[in-house]
């Protein structure tokens, strides 16, 4: 596997980046966290989903695409053998060098063999065509502004007979949004609501929070044997901290994106992190909650 355009121009939209300030100087403490538990409870799904497991004997050539913290390639580990794994070939891509940095530390660290972590445009990755038996997408194409385009470049990328999987927030992913409303409506000064939009999708290409529209666009893209399910549950929060250290990257975009400059010269990003704390301190009795949460698990074997 090689690339020859491993860069990062600004494609995505920018909820996480920053997050050492969106989130504060122990965001990458927050990312593997997140990446151990709710995240890691996805993937570890997806991953299954995407035939991958314990009865995996076969090396595999596996793509984490807008890896993040590196979720994806954490439950890979957790769920091939690693005899195998030593004989494969994984590569963690994103268009975030920080992201990737700390991907790097993690495959030091936790002993990911035969991995490698690069930054990478997923809409125009460069990468080898037929060059890969698995790729994953896990809570990326909602945000991607062109995720048609990502896809076409994830079919060249596939083998013959390779495994795309994606994870998408359904349209019922809103818990985490009435907690915004509730705290903006409680901010001791005048600030716009929050907004009141479909946070399950950042751009207007398709609609990756439903799951039968979905499946009708990778049945015709290129994709047979799909499956595309729903699945709805808790995770627990455990403090207010906990959940603004989550969510502080989405509240920096609304931010920088909805309140007009002299309104956050006035109430700066800190200061409205601490009126949100003590909001939902005060609403949950400074104890934790569960999180309702609702996403779309995909995959499909690439046709060519």
């Amino acid at each position: 596997m090689t690339t020859d355009n491993t860069h990062s121009d600004g494609h995505s939209a920018p909820v996480f980046r920053g997050m050492d300030k969106s989130i504060g100087s122990h965001w990458e403490d927050v990312m593997i966290d997140i990446s151990r538990t709710m995240s890691g409870q996805l993937n570890a799904r997806l991953v299954s989903q995407m035939g991958l497991g314990a009865e995996t004997d076969e090396p595999i050539a596996f793509l984490d695409s807008a890896c993040g913290a590196g979720a994806g390639a954490q439950e890979l580990y957790k769920a091939v053998p690693r005899q195998v794994l030593e004989k494969s070939e994984v590569l963690c891509g994103d268009e975030s060098p920080m992201m990737i940095d700390l991907v790097k530390k993690r495959i030091k660290d936790e002993g990911w063999v035969g991995t490698q972590a690069r930054v990478i445009d997923a809409m125009d990755s460069g990468l080898e065509s037929d060059s890969f038996t698995h790729v994953m997408i896990s809570l990326g194409l909602h945000i991607m502004p062109r995720p048609d385009t990502v896809v076409k470049d994830v079919v060249r990328i596939l083998r013959p007979g390779g495994v795309f999987g994606c994870i998408t927030p359904h349209l019922d992913h809103t818990s985490w949004v009435a907690e915004f409303r509730g705290a903006f409506a409680s901010l001791p000064f005048e600030a716009p609501p929050f907004p009141e939009k479909n946070w399950s999708q950042l751009h207007e290409v398709g609609r990756w929070y439903d799951e039968a529209w979905v499946r009708t666009f990778l049945e015709e893209n290129g994709f047979g044997a799909v499956e595309a399910r729903v699945e709805r549950g808790t995770t627990p929060i455990r403090n207010a901290r906990h959940w603004l250290d989550i969510f502080g990257p989405a509240l920096s975009y609304v931010l920088n994106t909805t309140w007009s400059e002299e309104l956050r010269a006035a109430h700066g990003l800190e200061e409205v992190k601490r009126l949100i704390v003590e909001h939902l301190e005060e609403k949950y009795g400074g104890k934790g909650w569960d999180m309702d949460y609702a996403v779309i698990f995909a995959s499909g074997v690439v046709r060519k």
